[in-house]
């Protein structure tokens, strides 16, 4: 009778040893799980941080994006990541090219415009071997004198990839054009397709002015926006 008391209290204890093992786990685990779900949410609320100070840095030296005056085309785009997603004004998405290489970007302005600088938004954290690791920017009247402007080479980049002129390209570090081509030479790791998450055209806030050579003989943004052929 003693023994079988003990040995219910033997098992009543380990249970209840086991019990609070399984408490202390599944509470770990769920600190643990709520600790990854905080990391993912503050890395994406880090992202678009990123993403919106590399804006502000642009508007800081008086530039503005002229992206929306152009019509915009891929050498290849994947089906719900087409390369308007560029500009939807979200580091969360991306174009994605899908086809053979050399994958670029076409950015085709009906007037000449005036840039200072190129800005290209790209995380390899997200993309890995999407993200490119080599790109030339090329620039003319049209397709048949594109000529290289400028470049860069990258190692795991993450956020906004702020791309000037050399002097020799035009007086002033301003590049005067009709024709932007965004290439990607080459991708993290060997990648065969790639992704790019936006692209800003940005120019002298100055050149909004009425009477400047951008807009031309427009009285207002919004015409010369819509008189873009796309």
């Amino acid at each position: 009778m003693s023994d079988s008391w003990q040995d219910l209290s033997y098992r009543s204890q380990n249970a209840s040893e086991n019990a609070s093992e399984n408490a202390l786990e599944n509470a770990s685990d769920s600190i643990e799980q709520d600790s990854n779900e905080e990391q993912d949410d503050s890395k994406q609320l880090g992202g678009y941080s990123m993403y919106q100070q590399g804006i502000r840095d642009m508007e800081t030296l008086g530039l503005v994006d002229v992206g929306s005056l152009a019509s915009w085309t891929a050498s290849s785009e994947k089906q719900d990541n087409e390369v308007m997603k560029l500009r939807d004004e979200s580091p969360d998405t991306y174009w994605q090219s899908d086809g053979v290489q050399p994958h670029y970007i076409d950015i085709h302005f009906a007037k000449k415009v005036s840039i200072s600088k190129i800005s290209i938004y790209i995380d390899y954290a997200l993309d890995e071997s999407y993200t490119p690791s080599k790109i030339t920017v090329l620039a003319g009247n049209g397709f048949h004198d594109l000529m290289e402007v400028t470049g860069i080479e990258l190692n795991e980049p993450e956020g906004w990839v702020h791309l000037g002129f050399p002097t020799e390209v035009d007086q002033g570090q301003i590049l005067r054009t009709f024709l932007v081509r965004v290439l990607i030479v080459a991708n993290h790791q060997h990648g065969k397709d790639t992704h790019v998450r936006a692209i800003k055209i940005y120019s002298k806030a100055t050149t909004y002015d009425v009477g400047n050579t951008l807009l031309g003989a427009f009285t207002s943004k919004r015409l010369a926006m819509e008189s873009v052929i796309r």
